[in-house]
């Protein structure tokens, strides 16, 4: 896997494309690259993702999308809250589910606080027990 492109081929023109669509960076990923494997398609487009020219290509059609369909981030998450909120009083469970996602990832709620390791050996346990104290 290429480390800090100079510019973006073909391949990466098709993910970029396909990802934008479909949000999905292995199948984004085995579009592109349809030799390879599913495998290295997971690990691989998740690479992509982090080189610094795919991330301000897919921000740039990112903006130029919501600016040609006139659509904010705001008008966005209201629509997905109106519609996770309608899902689940009408019984639809799982599509209310997807929806929180949905709304939980734009707001970067899965995105990992950073830790900073001194290198230190640590021991963590966890109590999944809720009656232990």
């Amino acid at each position: 896997m290429q480390r800090n492109l100079k510019s973006l081929n073909d391949n990466h023109i098709r993910f970029i494309e396909h990802y934008i669509m479909y949000g999905n960076a292995t199948q984004a990923y085995l579009v592109a690259y349809p030799n390879t494997t599913y495998t290295s398609a997971k690990a691989d487009g998740w690479m992509l993702l982090q080189e610094p020219l795919i991330k301000d290509e897919l921000e740039d059609r990112r903006e130029k999308l919501a600016i040609a369909n006139q659509i904010t981030k705001t008008d966005i998450i209201n629509e997905l809250v109106d519609s996770a909120y309608l899902a689940k009083s009408d019984g639809k469970y799982n599509d209310y589910a997807k929806m929180k996602d949905m709304i939980i990832k734009m707001f970067g709620y899965y995105e990992a606080d950073k830790v900073e390791h001194l290198g230190m050996p640590i021991s963590i346990t966890l109590n999944l027990n809720e009656d232990e104290e």
